[in-house]
């Protein structure tokens, strides 16, 4: 605890969460040069995925995979969805 005088204690604590960043390989850059843009791929059996980004980004990309799955739930199946609202839901 870096603040003692705060008297922050473990039962204040609600959550804590870490992370790696999944980096997209660039041959020749070590990954401090590696861009941090994420990017979302589709394989042959449609399986998407999606790599890169920053930590403080990963709400915005789930939200980017969310509406891309629900357009093509629209126009696979005809199914709609509510676009993703995670912006607006607080996180505790």
């Amino acid at each position: 605890y870096m603040f003692p005088s705060v008297n922050v204690t473990d039962e204040d604590i609600e959550s804590t969460w870490a992370g790696i960043r999944p980096l997209i390989y660039e041959e020749g850059k070590d990954p401090s040069e590696i861009s941090r843009k994420d990017e979302i791929w589709e394989g042959k059996s449609g399986l998407l995925t999606i790599a890169g980004g920053k930590l403080t980004g990963y709400r915005h990309m789930a939200q980017d995979i969310v509406d891309l799955v629900s357009k093509r739930l629209k126009k696979d199946y005809g199914l709609t969805f509510s676009p993703c609202n995670t912006k607006g839901l607080a996180i505790s």
